[in-house]
């Protein structure tokens, strides 16, 4: 099947929620045309959606590898890598290192200063001492 008939069906299990579907559907139209960014940039935000956020990373770095000029693909590929350090932030602190979690929501805001929840959670540490 066409490139362009994998990203319909993709795009429809994304319309019925079916983000596994969708992933599955887009990495065929990755199979049929591994040259287009656009797709790896909505593979990543599928997966991310559904919670798979190393794929997430893999497929937002390959579309700014391809694009590296197009700003939408450089900054979801910050706001993913974001997300990874927030979640390494969180595992830090949960194990008491919170210098190591501090630095780490440094570098996620680093990656995207609009992500949300690296300020929420650095303020949370600031007020908790």
């Amino acid at each position: 099947m066409p490139r362009e008939r994998w990203l319909k069906t993709a795009y429809a299990y994304l319309y019925i929620r079916d983000f596994d579907a969708a992933r599955r559907a887009f990495e065929q139209a990755i199979a049929e045309d591994p040259d287009n960014p656009e797709t790896y940039f909505h593979a990543s935000v599928t997966a991310l959606r559904n919670g798979e956020i190393a794929y997430a990373e893999e497929a937002a770095a390959k579309a700014a590898e391809l694009a590296p000029d197009n700003s939408l693909y450089v900054a979801h590929l910050g706001a993913v890598r974001a997300e990874v350090l927030v979640l390494k932030a969180e595992k830090a602190l949960g194990e008491g290192l919170i210098l190591e979690s501090k630095q780490l929501l440094e570098d996620a805001l680093t990656a995207d200063p609009l992500c949300e929840r690296a300020y929420e959670l650095q303020q949370a540490l600031e007020q908790s001492g």
